[in-house]
């Protein structure tokens, strides 16, 4: 009877404490270290200048209209980041509600960054035509 009363007891006790939550990242947690292009896409009104989904390697490069381009973003804990062939000051900040990161260059021009998953992405509108880059860690 003693033990089935201990029994009972340790099985109440295990079971009546609260686990306790697991703490979600933040998007600040989540983005840094180094991520690299791993896709371009390039959608025109002229039809004729799109170009197709291009996966990068894994240097980060991706071919298109004959010409190479290559892109590494690193982002630090402090709001700094740095990347390929870019000099000047990345500074960015974080919005945890719409998962997005604004990248500033020199405080001025500024990109906005989506983060989906383990996947970060930005749109660029130029010239009639709209670029997506996406990243991967």
């Amino acid at each position: 009877m003693k033990n089935l009363i201990l029994c009972i007891s340790v099985f109440s006790l295990f079971f009546s404490c609260n686990k306790s939550e697991s703490v979600q990242p933040t998007v600040a947690d989540l983005i840094l270290g180094e991520w690299t292009l791993s896709s371009f896409v390039m959608i025109c009104d002229d039809e004729s200048q799109n170009v197709a989904l291009t996966r990068s390697d894994e240097n980060g490069c991706v071919e298109f209209l004959e010409d190479e381009k290559c892109l590494n973003l690193e982002f630090f804990a402090d709001g700094t980041a740095k990347g390929t062939d870019i000099t000047g000051t990345l500074i960015y900040t974080t919005n945890e509600e719409s998962k997005t990161l604004n990248l500033c260059f020199d405080g001025t021009d500024c990109v906005i960054f989506t983060l989906k998953g383990d996947q970060l992405s930005f749109d660029e509108d130029e010239d009639d035509c709209v670029c997506t880059f996406g990243f991967e860690k």
